[in-house]
């Protein structure tokens, strides 16, 4: 990347050791798209008073030149499940990687269209 990767924590336990979690997922994120200029990468603890469980919110965003912005948001109050920290960000740099997948395959011309059914 040629930005450093922006880290931003808000009520979350052990710190440090999600920040090191994110950043390792987001150095990750090159291998999928050689490009990125800048990714930053929030992740909240909505309700900070109850401190066991999983009401995280993330948020990544992603820069791509020539793609513009690449924004991935998984809010606590849209999923009905509480989920571990990890597994939040697991799931949100998931769909990041899978919107670098579709613009490199788009990028190379390998965009899959589909066949138009014969009507009858």
């Amino acid at each position: 990347m040629q930005l450093p990767i922006q880290v931003v924590l808000k009520d979350v336990l052990q710190p440090a050791a999600v920040q090191e979690e994110v950043i390792r997922a987001a150095d990750a994120m090159e291998r999928f798209h050689d490009r990125i200029t800048s990714c930053r990468v929030a992740v909240t603890n909505p309700d900070a008073r109850h401190r066991s469980g999983g009401l995280f919110d993330v948020h990544i965003s992603l820069r791509v030149p020539g793609h513009g912005d690449i924004e991935v948001s998984r809010r606590a109050a849209d999923r009905a499940e509480r989920e571990h920290l990890n597994v939040a960000l697991r799931k949100a740099f998931a769909q990041a990687r899978r919107q670098l997948q579709d613009i490199a395959r788009e990028k190379r011309g390998d965009v899959k269209t589909r066949a138009q059914q014969p009507s009858g």
